[in-house]
């Protein structure tokens, strides 16, 4: 079917105006700031001295972990790799089979939680959880923190993760590991290595320390 020269005339025409539609507004004569130089918000760094967040996780209820750490605002570009990413570490216990029913242990098991920070935004960071026994890992998942509301999430029922801010003009209390009946009783620290393909962590007691690693979906 033939098109009339006014329909061959208005295909160009519509295609200019809906790019200048389309075509970003600059505010003042200023270019969009780009993606490496937006500011975001990130954990430790320099960020000491600064607002904080509390982290606790909570088993039934029942609070079995709570750390604080500093946040602030930086710009992406500035953020700079570490030798070993910084990670948050705890333990308790669970039956396995709590996490799916693809795991067939029905007896309770040391359980190892680890948290790292994953991703930077302009309103919020993306924290990294895992959970995993000695063998395997049981869930890999994400937990947005923001730094002027609490957050909550709770992949697994009676399992909850909560983020909450403390600002500088209050009191931050120091880091803490409480223990739950049949917790291990040893405190630990651990790392992910940077550019590794393993979640690795080290636990660190009286005369000795223990080093142990677990595969993990970066």
């Amino acid at each position: 079917m033939s098109t009339s020269p006014a329909r061959r005339c208005a295909t160009p025409l519509s295609a200019a105006v809906l790019a200048l539609t389309l075509r970003p507004v600059l505010v003042s004569g200023q270019a969009l700031p780009s993606a490496r130089d937006q500011l975001v918000w990130h954990w430790f760094g320099a960020c000491t001295g600064s607002d904080s967040l509390i982290l606790e996780f909570r088993v039934d209820g029942k609070l079995a972990y709570s750390s604080a750490f500093p946040i602030c605002q930086v710009r992406h570009s500035d953020i700079k790799p570490e030798p070993q990413q910084r990670l948050l570490t705890f333990r308790f216990d669970a039956v396995p089979r709590r996490f799916g029913s693809q795991y067939k242990a029905s007896e309770p098991e040391p359980i190892i939680g680890n948290v790292w920070e994953a991703g930077q935004r302009r309103t919020a960071m993306v924290l990294r959880v895992s959970f995993a026994t000695a063998e395997r890992v049981l869930l890999n998942t994400r937990h947005v923190a923001r730094p002027d509301t609490p957050a909550r999430s709770e992949w697994i029922r009676g399992l909850e993760l909560i983020t909450r801010p403390v600002h500088r003009v209050e009191r931050t209390p120091p880091n803490k590991r409480l223990k739950l009946p049949g917790a291990d009783r040893s405190k630990g620290s651990g790392v992910l290595c940077a550019g590794a393909h393993e979640l690795s962590f080290t636990y660190t007691a009286r005369c000795k320390r223990v080093a142990r690693s677990l595969s993990a979906i970066r």
